[in-house]
């Protein structure tokens, strides 16, 4: 009997055993064929950068393109090649890494597979032909290409150097050298090609005239061998440089495998035997085994988050953004902050990191995506190096270790404080909402708040009391509006108002009896009021918006900092109308920066107007037609999609809320997402059929207060890990909202019932 029924367990096992194993063959058989459906194909060589196969694993990175009759090039990229020497260090370009074939291409064709992360490819010649295939694996520094030759063809390598010089240096030195531009260097700003003799003279002249001779005292570059390894060594006036080692094995009948690796030494002298070990190493192993791991990295990765939006045309732009995510940022040690470029390189735009909204947008949405681990480095950055911004201040406000963030840092956190007094309170905002999701407070309070002591401790160090007992703020400038400087920016009161708040909150939550909690109540009570008149929110006292501003920075007291609560009737007015204030302006809609528009696409879901927001997105997207190589832009446009389906930002630290489908367009009939995630850590899932609320599923990760703002239009049914007590209730804004006793690890599902 007792056999008969272990057998009986046993097929019963295997039955669901497979079933599971059949669902999720399902499952990833359905994601490849939406993601197949927006690969890259090319036959033509074209200018737009994003138009090409990029690679990437956060740190290592690719552009693949054509270059010139015979050549393909790999864009040599990674995230943390900086200039050395004193001051904020820059990013400077490294060339390329080519393919170079024995005659003139007739043919050059690439694919690059989007759930693979792989990109393939034919070149054709009058000489043969070589097909090949290229990935960079997440866990290793090294770009694998795989290649079959055929014919007579017999393609060689080597790297393509380019001048190792920020481009705003090459930029001014050209000025002072009182030169017209040449052609090459205005295709590509301000990056010298020294293969090329025009730009090798132009160099020449540089050097010659003694122009920045910290800078442009390069040394020779060096290209040597170990073993079968090639080593491009490329040194810097003010010690260290890089290395580019690449190799190859013959795995088949005229079939190769070559890999190469970058290595950066940011001071110091150069050894060039780790570089060639890399490779070695990766040569040695299977690259079939290696490809599949891959490859399932890149599946574990679309599956953390799935959203379907009814128009093809934004699914793709969804999907394509979230490969270059994917390609650009990791979460680990290994991995950066992002600049301007990532793990790729563009000469065309600013070489740091900019603080005063940039680099917030770029982060502020991976975690309603599921993608917090990628914010990691943003987070060991700005709350991990006080040290580094301790030093940023001006020596006459250092009292009581203040802390400050210039307009631009490097991935080092090296900054100067001399406007925008704000921007270091305004970075901690996006780690303080990565510990709302993630519920650690260890970060919170070990971290984030010591720093946000020591960035609001240099605004309060900077206040200045009038005989009414009102604190301003001294003369600053608003970020983006103009170089003038003013009393009262809304920009900083907005900022020291919410940073002030979060003090006083957690020193209140967690019982830290901070000593310095009277003070900043008493400055939170008597600070002067966010400026406005009767058009809505102004940059600064008597200065009211009057003139083209791509950088909201007046705004932050109503997104993202909910200073100003959009729920309530008085604040959403004022919300609303400093909005259309600043997106109606003249000349805002005719401006080339999509970042603008995805801002206004997450304000206007931020007032609930989903037409608005829709429209807004779409403006942004065009607009990134034209862009040329700012991953963030991309990584920014990710939160104004999520905004639409999914919020949960609050105005209280107290207070945690879930807002289902909150601003969708009337036009939008079906959409589906799922295991976005919402603060106080819950797991969310919701479709939206027929022109209604079909489910909405909640897990709960921590264990924390689930309220939910769901709008059934008919009755709906209730499911889950147990029987909940479900309370129906409003709040003081007369907002309807369920409050569940959901349990950590537990889930519930709301269902519409079937008439």
């Amino acid at each position: 009997m007792h056999k008969n029924l272990f057998l009986i367990f046993i097929v019963f096992f295997l039955i669901f055993i497979n079933l599971q194993l059949d669902a999720g063959k399902k499952r990833k058989a359905k994601l490849e064929r939406i993601l197949n459906k927006y690969d890259y194909y090319s036959s033509d060589i074209n200018d737009d950068y994003w138009k090409k196969a990029i690679l990437g694993n956060g740190l290592l990175g690719t552009v693949i393109r054509g270059g010139g009759a015979e050549e393909l090039k790999w864009k040599l990229g990674r995230s943390d090649v900086y200039s050395t020497g004193k001051g904020i260090k820059k990013r400077v370009p490294m060339g390329e890494f080519v393919v170079s074939m024995k005659s003139m291409i007739q043919e050059n064709n690439i694919h690059l597979s989007l759930y693979k992360g792989e990109a393939e490819g034919e070149l054709i010649t009058a000489s043969g032909s070589m097909r090949w295939k290229s990935f960079i694996p997440a866990k290793k520094m090294v770009c694998y290409i795989e290649y079959t030759v055929e014919g007579t063809e017999n393609p060689e390598f080597s790297v393509n150097r380019k001048l190792p010089i920020p481009p705003s240096f090459l930029k001014d030195a050209i000025k002072k050298l009182n030169k017209e531009l040449p052609l090459q260097i205005s295709k590509d700003k301000y990056c010298l090609d020294l293969n090329l003799p025009g730009d090798l003279r132009i160099f020449e002249e540089i050097k010659n005239a003694g122009i920045n001779k910290e800078v442009f005292d390069i040394p020779d570059d060096v290209t040597r061998s170990i073993g079968n390894i090639k080593c491009f060594i490329q040194k810097f006036p003010g010690g260290g440089g890089f290395v580019v080692a690449w190799g190859k094995k013959e795995i088949g009948d005229r079939k190769f495998l070559l890999a190469y690796t970058i290595d950066y030494f940011k001071s110091g002298s150069i050894n060039e035997y780790k570089a060639a070990g890399i490779v070695q190493q990766a040569l040695n192993t299977d690259i079939e085994v290696e490809r599949k791991k891959h490859h399932n990295k890149w599946k574990n990765f679309y599956r953390a988050s799935y959203i379907n939006f009814p128009m093809e045309d934004m699914n793709k732009f969804f999907w394509c953004s979230m490969y270059k995510l994917g390609a650009g940022l990791r979460g680990d040690g290994k991995g950066k902050i992002l600049d301007n470029y990532g793990p790729w390189f563009n000469s065309e735009i600013t070489p740091e990191i900019q603080c005063s909204g940039q680099i917030q947008s770029f982060y502020r949405g991976l975690n309603t995506l599921n993608h917090s681990d990628l914010i990691r480095p943003y987070i060991s950055l700005f709350a991990g190096s006080l040290g580094s911004f301790k030093n940023s201040v001006p020596v006459e406000y250092k009292d009581k270790g203040a802390a400050a963030l210039g307009a631009v840092t490097d991935i080092w956190g090296k900054s100067y404080s001399k406007k925008e007094f704000a921007n270091y309170i305004y970075a901690l905002h996006n780690v303080y909402i990565w510990c709302r999701y993630k519920q650690n407070e260890n970060i919170l309070i070990n971290k984030f708040y010591p720093a946000l002591k020591a960035a609001v401790r240099y605004m309060l160090n900077r206040l200045e009391q009038d005989v009414d007992g009102i604190y301003h703020i001294q003369a600053d400038v608003s970020p983006g509006y103009s170089r003038n400087f003013y009393t009262d920016t809304s920009y900083d009161i907005s900022l020291l108002q919410w940073g002030l708040g979060i003090l006083i909150s957690l020193n209140n939550n967690f019982a830290l009896n901070d000593s310095d909690a009277e003070e900043w109540v008493k400055v939170k009570a008597n600070l002067k009021s966010t400026p406005e008149n009767e058009d809505g929110l102004m940059v600064a006292s008597h200065i009211p918006f009057e003139k083209i501003n791509e950088n909201p920075a007046h705004l932050l007291a109503f997104y993202p900092l909910k200073i100003l609560n959009a729920d309530s009737n008085a604040d959403f007015k004022l919300c609303e109308k400093s909005f259309k204030q600043w997106v109606l302006f003249k000349g805002l809609w005719n401006n080339k920066q999509p970042l603008s528009m995805f801002q206004a696409s997450c304000m206007a879901s931020e007032l609930h107007d989903g037409n608005s927001a829709s429209n807004f997105f779409k403006s942004g997207r065009r607009k990134c037609r034209n862009l040329k190589g700012n991953p963030g832009i991309y990584f920014a446009s990710l939160e104004s999609l999520s905004k639409m389906l999914l919020q949960s930002s609050t105005s209280s630290y107290n207070d945690y809320r879930i807002l289902i489908f909150p601003a969708i367009p009337d036009y939008w009939q079906n959409v589906e997402f799922k295991n976005l995630r919402a603060e106080g850590g819950f797991q969310v899932s919701a479709a939206y059929k027929d022109g209604e609320l079909n489910y909405v599923k909640i897990k709960s990760l921590y264990g924390s207060p689930c309220n939910v703002e769901m709008n059934f239009v008919s009755d709906f049914e209730i499911d889950g890990t147990r029987l909940y007590s479900i309370k129906h209730r409003k709040d003081e804004l007369n907002r309807t909202y369920y409050t569940i006793d959901l349990k950590q690890n537990e889930y519930v599902l709301f269902k519409k019932t079937d008439e």
